[in-house]
């Protein structure tokens, strides 16, 4: 489902309607700071909005590279929202950070903004 305000519908046989319900879909937001870092220093990851399965992750990836080739990768572990803690790699570049569900590489849930190792 695509991100936006929907609303759920229920009629009666008459097409009488007998509820609405609005919701929202939201995709989970990363945060990182600083965005600019040397080699090897920390990288903080903020997010929220994550499904909350045990098996979902965040990955640290080249901001060219495919969803398969992440440099480091953590789990989130169950929760919605947190933080958590990266090294910046040893090569200067342009990073991001991208949010997967259940261990797999097929949908991409939330990516970061960019991070500038010098």
């Amino acid at each position: 489902m695509k991100k936006g305000s929907y609303k759920l519908l229920m009629h009666d046989e008459n097409r009488k309607e007998l509820l609405s319900l609005p919701f929202d879909v939201t995709r989970p937001l990363i945060y990182v700071s600083p965005e600019n870092v040397g080699t090897c220093e920390k990288i903080y990851v903020s997010y929220s909005g994550a499904p909350g399965l045990e098996i979902d992750w965040i990955g640290m990836y080249g901001i060219t590279s495919p969803d398969r080739f992440h440099i480091q990768k953590m789990p989130i572990g169950g929760r919605n929202c947190g933080d958590m803690t990266f090294r910046a790699p040893s090569q200067p570049g342009q990073y991001d950070f991208r949010m997967f569900k259940d261990d797999v590489y097929r949908q991409i849930l939330g990516q970061s903004n960019v991070v500038t190792v010098n």
